[in-house]
């Protein structure tokens, strides 16, 4: 049904429109399509891909956090910060912080 290897190298900028159509299913159907075989929504699966990229950039590199930001496909800062905080329990600071002091 899917080549989930397209969204693990293009999930920065994957929307659900463009993906649904790729594979010439309607959004519902597709959503519905990639819960039931992926286990979470679509929106879900793409923002787990994100943050996990993020926390490595925040951790192995010098990177800004805002160029992180956008690297990953965001284009709100604020929206970054609240899911990064909302998935790993700290912030981009805040972890970048505490992975350097171990």
């Amino acid at each position: 049904f899917l080549d989930i290897t397209h969204l693990e190298n293009h999930f920065a900028s994957a929307k659900l429109s463009d993906v649904a159509r790729m594979f010439n299913y309607s959004e519902s159907y597709f959503s519905r399509l990639f819960k039931q075989k992926i286990g979470v929504s679509f929106s879900q699966y793409i923002a787990n891909k994100r943050i996990e990229k993020a926390t490595q950039l925040v951790i192995f590199t010098d990177e800004k956090i805002e160029n992180i930001c956008f690297q990953v496909g965001y284009k709100d800062k604020t929206q970054f910060y609240k899911t990064f905080r909302k998935h790993t329990g700290v912030t981009p600071q805040q972890m970048r912080r505490e992975s350097r002091q171990a």
